[in-house]
């Protein structure tokens, strides 16, 4: 069907009833990511793979810590991070690059 933002409400309303349902937390991130809300997706993710959720746990492998990001040609790898502090201009620190 993948009516997925009429899904949502449902899979919250599980949750509301049962807070430890991690197959709603599953679905519901299923259907944000499904509709381009990655962030909202992995925080759910996060959530029911750590109530021992496998399906999560393989999504939050894949989807969520397989983020790559570029600075001027160099591609950043596990173990390098990037910070950004919050002024009036954004000052970037890039940490972990050999």
């Amino acid at each position: 069907l993948k009516e997925y933002a009429k899904a949502l409400p449902d899979f919250d309303k599980a949750i509301a009833l049962r807070s430890d349902y991690s197959t709603a937390y599953n679905n519901k991130a299923y259907a944000n990511f499904k509709m381009g809300k990655k962030e909202e997706a992995c925080k759910d993710w996060q959530k029911a793979s750590a109530m021992g959720n496998q399906d999560a746990n393989n999504f939050v492998e894949s989807y969520c810590k397989s983020m790559e990001m570029t600075i001027e040609g160099h591609r950043l790898s596990q173990g390098e991070k990037i910070t950004v502090s919050s002024s009036k201009m954004p000052v970037f620190k890039v940490s972990g690059i050999k």
